[in-house]
């Protein structure tokens, strides 16, 4: 399997680089041997401070190729599936059933105001009638 071409260097983990107990010989040594683990050359010879340090860089490289090697797994396996399907492709203009839509819509508003009108006028007629027989009742 393939290795990917970086790995991952955590704020965390650089804060090694910045401890005092290491000369800038050390920490160039020991970045130099991250990129040579990263590459499975042959390590620089290390002191034991520098051992204990470069252990942390090593996990964060050890994760990342372990990452990658992950991401290229799930690629394959959808890859085998026939991958992602096309995207749409966007359309330039309003479409005719688009437009069709809003017409509906517009005719269904019409309507609904339209019932709105005769119901209220149907009451306004309900309520007439019946002063015109109270009138005619009680004079």
């Amino acid at each position: 399997m393939s290795r990917p071409e970086w790995f991952k260097l955590f704020r965390r983990d650089a804060r090694i680089l910045d401890a005092d107990i290491l000369s800038m010989e050390s920490r160039g040594k020991l970045i130099t041997n991250a990129l040579r683990y990263f590459d499975e050359a042959e390590l620089l010879p290390m002191t034991p401070v520098e051992e204990m340090a470069f252990i942390v860089l090593k996990r964060s490289i050890d994760d990342s190729v372990a990452e990658y090697e992950h991401r290229v797994k799930v690629n394959a396996e959808n890859g085998s599936k026939g991958g992602r399907p096309p995207k749409p492709k966007k359309p330039i203009g309003l479409f005719e059933t688009d437009c069709d839509r809003r017409e509906d819509r517009r005719e269904e508003k019409i309507e609904e105001n339209t019932e709105e009108r005769t119901g209220k006028e149907s009451k306004e007629r309900n309520v007439d009638s019946l002063d015109l027989l109270r009138r005619r009742l009680y004079g």
